[in-house]
């Protein structure tokens, strides 16, 4: 995504504790040195190495779903972020958890994940999934409320094979129209909230 956005032209800022991702960060963001700067941190800390109410979008993808405290990563966020600025949240749904490991064939997985919000991705990397209700409270809580929610991958992740060439642009329109209609964004794989800061 930073790439993407760089590539747009838009300065982007990355934040990140890992060393290891900043280094692979800055390897791929190098034809747009010009638009990029790659800092050490967490979202939590944003607010004090950048200062505050500076940005005017920030970007939690793949983010909530590896910290411990909910309400001080949106914090972080809200404190850095313009006013009316955007935080776009994506994030593993908590209530469609289930959906994979069932169509897999692990149903041990499948049921002890309708009751633990703990699993473990594909690069072996445990993570906690966050129900949509719980993420929009946490951001109301800091002043950040919800302009728009869509569902992310609700059928992909269910096909056994890599559908082909042709079969791809409707299966990325058959997301898109899904993922913003119930009940498909509720069983998505992932959810993406749209957030402005009052």
């Amino acid at each position: 995504m930073a790439c993407a956005l760089a590539a747009e032209g838009y300065h982007v800022t990355l934040l990140d504790p890992s060393e290891a991702m900043r280094e692979h960060a800055m390897v791929n963001l190098k034809p747009y040195a010009g638009h990029c700067r790659v800092w050490d941190g967490t979202v939590e800390e944003a607010s004090q190495i950048f200062g505050r109410e500076v940005f005017d979008v920030m970007l939690l993808h793949a983010v909530v779903c590896y910290v411990d405290d909910l309400d001080q990563a949106l914090g972080g966020a809200a404190a850095a972020l313009k006013h009316r600025g955007v935080l776009s949240i994506l994030f593993k749904n908590r209530d469609a958890l289930p959906f994979r490991h069932a169509a897999e064939g692990r149903l041990d997985e499948a049921l002890r994940v309708l009751d633990d919000p703990i699993d473990v991705g594909k690069l072996g990397i445990a993570y906690r999934a966050r129900t949509r209700r719980e993420v929009e409270e946490a951001a109301l809580r800091h002043g950040l409320r919800l302009r728009k929610a869509y569902g992310v991958r609700a059928f992909t992740d269910l096909l056994h094979n890599e559908p082909e060439e042709q079969d791809m642009r409707k299966l990325i329109s058959l997301e898109l129209r899904a993922g913003e209609r119930e009940p498909y964004r509720s069983v998505s794989r992932l959810l993406h909230l749209v957030c402005e800061r009052a």
